[in-house]
C-alpha cells in the first residue's frame, strides 16, 4: 500500500503567498534566510507517514521564513541530492537501457532504511508540500553542475520539467551578507537556471549510471554463469581508465630493472666536516669512480672559485581547486577527498569563497583592502594583515578562468573555532592571499667551486636575500635555504675521508593520491569535484590499497579482463570524449543554436556502450573463468600465513569452525591424521589480514585486524608475547 502523508505547518504559512527558496543543505539556508532577514524565523515542519493503518512521524525539517522587500519566501533545504537514477522496472539482467528519477530512500529496503533515509524521506514530502503552495521558485543551491542539478531535478519531479524556464537562479561564490543580498535581487529581476550546465550535468549523471550499472553485471554475471560465484565488482566510465593508470604504472615498477652506478663521498676538514659533490656527478663505471678515488685521498682541496648569481621567485598565483589539493599534500600529506571536505566546510561557514573552481582570478568587485581589514581581526593574523594593507597594491592572478567561479580567496568572515585539517586548509588559504599581494623573492644561489689533484668538486647553496611575498606566507614557502659556509678563494682544506658509494637507479615512482589525482586532470578525465572521490572509491572497492598506491590482485583481475576483451572500458580516449560532448552541450544550449542536445550524446553514448557489452557478452565464459581463478588463489593467500612453528611441515591458516562459527589460527596438518593440533586464538571482530612480517619480539607469525571504524592494529600469534602483554595493559589503562 503506498504511504499517504501529512505535513504541518504554522497556520500563517498556510494563508501566505510567498516565493520557495531551495538551498543545497541546511547551514547554507540558515545563512541566507539571516542574510536576507535578520528577523527571519525559524519553522519547524512536521511529517507523518501513513501506511497499511500506522502513523510514523519522520524527522521533522527545517525551515526559514523570510520577508524581503521583494516579497515573502520560505526557504527550505535539499540536504544534497535527494533523488537519484534508478532501474526502471525490477532485477539485474543486463543489458538495461531503462531508467528514471527516484526518491533516493526509495531504494532501499525496508530493514535497511536508516535515520538518515527517513530524513530524506521527509524532505522530499516537505518540498512537495510546500512547493505546490508556492507561486515562484529560486535555486540557491551552490552554482556549479550539481548544484543545478539537485535544484532542478527536485523541482522538475515534482512540479514537471516546464516549471524550470520559469525557476530563478541565485549565483554566488560566498556564503557572505553582500554576495548573497546581491545574488537574490538579481534572481528576483531574472537571472534564470544555465541550462548548458543542467543539461551537461543530466548527461553525467545518466551515462555514468548506465555505464556503471551494465558494465559491473556483465562481470558479475560472467562470474555467476561461469563459476557459480557471486561478488560484487564493479566498473565506470571514469574508473576503468583510473584503475589502467595504477595498473600501468605498476606494470613498470615491477618490470623495472635497476642499472647499478657510482658516485663518491668526499669529505674536508673545515670548521665542520664538509661533504662536496663530485663535479662529474654520477658514474657508470666503477674503474672512474676508483680513479678519482685514488686521485684525492689524502689530498687538499682548493678553493678556485666561488660563483654567486641572483634570481626571482614570483609570488604564488592565486588557489584553485586543484592548487589548493596540490599545497594541502605537499605540506600536510592530506588527500584530494579531504582537502575538498575541509574547504567545503569553510566554504558552508561563509569563511572563504567556492572551492569548486578552476580560476586563478578574483572577483573584480572584490575589496581587497576591507577583506584584509577583517581578516586582521583573526587571531593570529593581524600584524601580516597589516603589513600587507600598508603595500596599497593589487594582488596579481593567473591565467586561468572559470565560467561560474572565481579562485578561492578567504572572505574575512572570523571562523569559528577550527581544529584538524580545516585549520591547516584556512591557514594556506590565508597565507596565499597574504602572498599574492607581494613582490618577488630574491634568491641569492651560490656555488663553491674545489680542485683536488685535478679532480673537481663543489659545494651547492641557496638563500633569500629579499624575502618579498616570502614575508607574508608564514609555512608555506617552498624549499627551505641552504647557507654555505664562508670560503675564500684560494682556501684550503684537508680531505679527510674519500670512499665509494653504489647506487642503483630507481624505477618509476608509486602513485600517491595526489599524483593520481593530477594525471587524471592531464589525460582530461572526470570533474576537478570528482576527482578525489573516484580514487576513494577505487579504495572502497578494495581494487586499490596502501599510501603508495598499489592495485590489489582483485583489481588488476578486472583490469586485465576489460583491458582483454573490451579495451575501450579502460580507454582514456573514450571518457574523454564524453567529457568532450559535455562541453558540447553546454556551449549549444547556452547559445541556442541547437548544434549538439542531450538527446544527440545519450543516443552516441549509447552506441559506445551497446559496442563494449557485445564484446564483454561474446567473451562472458573467458571473463568468468579468469575472474574465478584469481578469486581462488587469492582466498588461498589470504588464508595462509605461514609455516608452523610446532610441525614445521604444515601451513598456519585462518580456519572457521564449523560447529561454533568462531575463527582461529590452526595447522593445515591437522587434516591429515591430526598429525598436528597447534591453535592460535583469533579475535571474532573486524576484519584479517595477512602479513608476512614476523613479531620483532619472538618472531611469531602475525596478523593485522581492522575493527570496523577504528585504527588498525598488528597481533602476534604468541598468547605470552611481551609486545601483547604491554597491548593489553594500554587498553586496560585507557579503558580505566
Amino acid at each position: 500500500m503506498l504511504a499517504k502523508y501529512s505535513i504541518i505547518l504554522p497556520k500563517y504559512i498556510e494563508n501566505e503567498g510567498f516565493t520557495l527558496g531551495l538551498a543545497e543543505k541546511p547551514s547554507a539556508a540558515s545563512k541566507i534566510a539571516k542574510f536576507l532577514d535578520k528577523n527571519s524565523k525559524q519553522v519547524i515542519i512536521k511529517v507523518k507517514r501513513k501506511q497499511n493503518g500506522k502513523t510514523n512521524q519522520l524527522p521533522e525539517q527545517i525551515g526559514h521564513f523570510v520577508n524581503t522587500e521583494k516579497g515573502k519566501m520560505f526557504i527550505l533545504s535539499a540536504a544534497g541530492h535527494l533523488y537519484t537514477v534508478v532501474q526502471e522496472g525490477v532485477g539485474w539482467q543486463y543489458p538495461v537501457y531503462d531508467f528514471k528519477w527516484s526518491p533516493k530512500y526509495q531504494k532501499k529496503k525496508k530493514k535497511d532504511i536508516t535515520i538518515h533515509d527517513m530524513r530524506n524521506e521527509a524532505a522530499v514530502e516537505a518540498i512537495k508540500h510546500i512547493a505546490n503552495m508556492a507561486s515562484d521558485y529560486i535555486v540557491m543551491t551552490d552554482y556549479d553542475e550539481e548544484g543545478e542539478v539537485i535544484g532542478g531535478v527536485i523541482l522538475s519531479q515534482i512540479l514537471g520539467n516546464k516549471i524550470l524556464d520559469d525557476v530563478k537562479r541565485m549565483k554566488f561564490s560566498t556564503l557572505t551578507k553582500n554576495e548573497i543580498n546581491k545574488s537574490f535581487l538579481e534572481a528576483v529581476e531574472g537571472n534564470l537556471m544555465n541550462f548548458g550546465m543542467y543539461n551537461r550535468g543530466l548527461m553525467r549523471h545518466y551515462l555514468d549510471w548506465l555505464w556503471g550499472i551494465n558494465l559491473s553485471r556483465a562481470l558479475m554475471h560472467s562470474l555467476k554463469n561461469t563459476s557459480g560465484q557471486y561478488l560484487t565488482l564493479s566498473t565506470g566510465r571514469v574508473q576503468g581508465p583510473t584503475l589502467a593508470f595504477v595498473s600501468e604504472r605498476q606494470m613498470k615498477i615491477d618490470t623495472f630493472v635497476p642499472r647499478p652506478s657510482f658516485d663518491v663521498n668526499l669529505t674536508i676538514n673545515a670548521k665542520d666536516k664538509i661533504n662536496l659533490i663530485n663535479s662529474k656527478g654520477v658514474l657508470e663505471i666503477k674503474s672512474n669512480a676508483d680513479k678519482i678515488i685514488e686521485n684525492t685521498i689524502g689530498q687538499v682541496a682548493k678553493v678556485i672559485d666561488i660563483i654567486t648569481r641572483t634570481s626571482k621567485k614570483n609570488p604564488p598565483e592565486p588557489l584553485n581547486l586543484s592548487k589548493l589539493q596540490d599545497e594541502a599534500h605537499k605540506y600536510f600529506s592530506i588527500t584530494s577527498s579531504r582537502t575538498l571536505q575541509s574547504a567545503q566546510r569553510l566554504y558552508m561557514e561563509g569563511v572563504i569563497s567556492y572551492p569548486r573552481t578552476s580560476s586563478q582570478k578574483y572577483p573584480s568587485e572584490l575589496d581587497h583592502d576591507f577583506t584584509l581589514s577583517e581578516i586582521a581581526k583573526i587571531p593570529g593574523y593581524k600584524k601580516v594583515a597589516g603589513e600587507v594593507i600598508e603595500l596599497k597594491r593589487k594582488p596579481i592572478e593567473g591565467k586561468k578562468t572559470d565560467p561560474a567561479h572565481p579562485c578561492i580567496y578567504p572572505t574575512g568572515v572570523q571562523p569559528k573555532k577550527l581544529t584538524g585539517n580545516d585549520k591547516k586548509v584556512f591557514d594556506l588559504i590565508v597565507r596565499n592571499y597574504f602572498s599574492t599581494f607581494g613582490d618577488p623573492a630574491i634568491m641569492e644561489n651560490n656555488r663553491i667551486n674545489f680542485d683536488i689533484n685535478k679532480e673537481k668538486f663543489h659545494l651547492t647553496g641557496r638563500r633569500t636575500k629579499i624575502l618579498g611575498w616570502k614575508k607574508y606566507a608564514g609555512r608555506f614557502t617552498g624549499a627551505d635555504d641552504k647557507e654555505l659556509p664562508k670560503f675564500n678563494e684560494g682556501d684550503n682544506f684537508k680531505v679527510i675521508d674519500v670512499s665509494l658509494n653504489e647506487k642503483f637507479s630507481k624505477g618509476p615512482a608509486y602513485y600517491n593520491d595526489n599524483s593520481l589525482r593530477k594525471k587524471m586532470e592531464e589525460e582530461e578525465i572526470g570533474t576537478k569535484a570528482t576527482r578525489g572521490d573516484i580514487i576513494s572509491s577505487l579504495f572502497q572497492r578494495k581494487y586499490l590499497r596502501g599510501k603508495r598506491i598499489e592495485i590489489t590482485p582483485v583489481g588488476e583481475i578486472v583490469f586485465q579482463v576489460l583491458s582483454t576483451y573490451s579495451a575501450q572500458v579502460v580507454s582514456v580516449e573514450l571518457s574523454r570524449k564524453l567529457e568532450n560532448m559535455g562541453d558540447m552541450i553546454e556551449n549549444s544550449v547556452n547559445n541556442l543554436d541547437g548544434k549538439f542536445s542531450l538527446s544527440d550524446a545519450m543516443v552516441q553514448g549509447l552506441i559506445m556502450l551497446h559496442g563494449m557489452l557485445k564484446e564483454l557478452q561474446e567473451n562472458e565464459r573467458k571473463v568468468g573463468e579468469s575472474i574465478s581463478t584469481e578469486l581462488q588463489s587469492q582466498r588461498k593467500i589470504a588464508q595462509e600465513i605461514g609455516g608452523c612453528l610446532t610441525c614445521k611441515i604444515g601451513t598456519l591458516k585462518i580456519i572457521r569452525s564449523t560447529l561454533s562459527g568462531k575463527r582461529f589460527v590452526g595447522c593445515s596438518e591437522y587434516f591429515n591424521d591430526q598429525n598436528c593440533n597447534t591453535t592460535y586464538p583469533l579475535p571474532q571482530g573486524g576484519m584479517l589480514e595477512t602479513t608476512k612480517e614476523l613479531c620483532k619480539a619472538d618472531e611469531y607469525p602475525q596478523v593485522k585486524v581492522y575493527p570496523g571504524g577504528r585504527r588498525p592494529w598488528t597481533l602476534c600469534l604468541n598468547p605470552t608475547c611481551s609486545l601483547r602483554e604491554e597491548f593489553e595493559k594500554r587498553k586496560k589503562k585507557l579503558k580505566g
